[in-house]
């Protein structure tokens, strides 16, 4: 006695298969920020932003000036090694 394999015919499967197609979560094809996706991703990534600015007053007999030249920042990426506060960037 042979065993008899089941067949789905060819309209059920196409029918199923759209359906799951439709039913199915997004696919991650949107683009998003560095920032956002650092934000979803889990466990312990960190952003790590470093900003140096300044402010200078020099009096050269004319009076006070003040100077501020433009804030130089950087940023990057990290993530934590355990549960302590230590970032690997």
């Amino acid at each position: 006695m042979t065993r008899m394999i089941p067949r789905i015919p060819p309209a059920v499967a196409v029918t199923l298969l759209l359906l799951s197609a439709l039913l199915s979560p997004a696919r991650a094809d949107t683009n998003i920020s560095l920032t956002e996706g650092l934000l979803r991703a889990k466990p312990a990534v960190v952003l790590v932003i470093a900003e140096v600015a300044s402010e200078v007053t020099l009096d050269c007999g004319s009076g006070p000036t003040t100077v501020k030249p433009p804030a130089f920042r950087e940023t990057g990426t990290g993530w934590f090694v355990d549960d302590g506060p230590d970032v690997i960037s």
